[in-house]
């Protein structure tokens, strides 16, 4: 009896244990900004292939029999252009999302290289798109991506503040 309950609770402390090794935490606020660069580039690019697959499924094809009809609007042979509006504002949408895109690569590679240069022209290009699209559905987002891009220019180390790849010797003026 006592073999049984030692091994149940061996059994139940293991599986604690390996219930909580997966779930690995980042260990620094630099890592935390690095993960959620990643996820949000991932998220950018599964949303744009998903936008395909969706406008490829809604078709459908109806028929109708009854007296011609004599508006000139309604003319079969000639081609009309189906929902416009939406078809406009599904590019615009695209558009945005790819500018979107571009300015979270520029901050991805700034983390990448360890590059404040970058960073800041990632967020130069969230601050654009702010004034370029005011009224977009991605401004919540482009915020929160600008406030992680500052959280990261000030988790840059000094060094990388201001990279020089020819001398090692600080030459450079830092601005922090």
């Amino acid at each position: 009896m006592k073999k049984i309950v030692l091994s149940a609770v061996v059994l139940v402390l293991g599986s604690v244990a390996l219930r909580a090794a997966p779930a690995e935490k980042p260990k620094s606020a630099l890592d935390s900004i690095k993960v959620y660069f990643q996820h949000l580039k991932q998220g950018l690019t599964e949303s744009a292939v998903q936008g395909d697959y969706q406008r490829g499924r809604h078709t459908a094809v109806a028929a109708v029999r009854g007296a011609p009809q004599a508006d000139a609007r309604a003319d079969a042979d000639k081609p009309v252009m189906s929902q416009p509006a939406q078809t406009r504002r599904q590019k615009a949408e695209a558009a945005e999302r790819r500018e979107f895109e571009g300015a979270v690569d520029l901050v991805a590679e700034g983390i990448k290289l360890k590059s404040a240069a970058k960073v800041d022209a990632g967020i130069a290009a969230l601050q654009a798109f702010e004034k370029a699209h005011p009224k977009s559905l991605r401004l919540g987002e482009v915020r929160e991506a600008e406030g992680k891009a500052q959280q990261l220019k000030a988790l840059l180390p000094s060094e990388a503040v201001l990279p020089t790849p020819s001398s090692s010797s600080g030459s450079g003026a830092s601005g922090n």
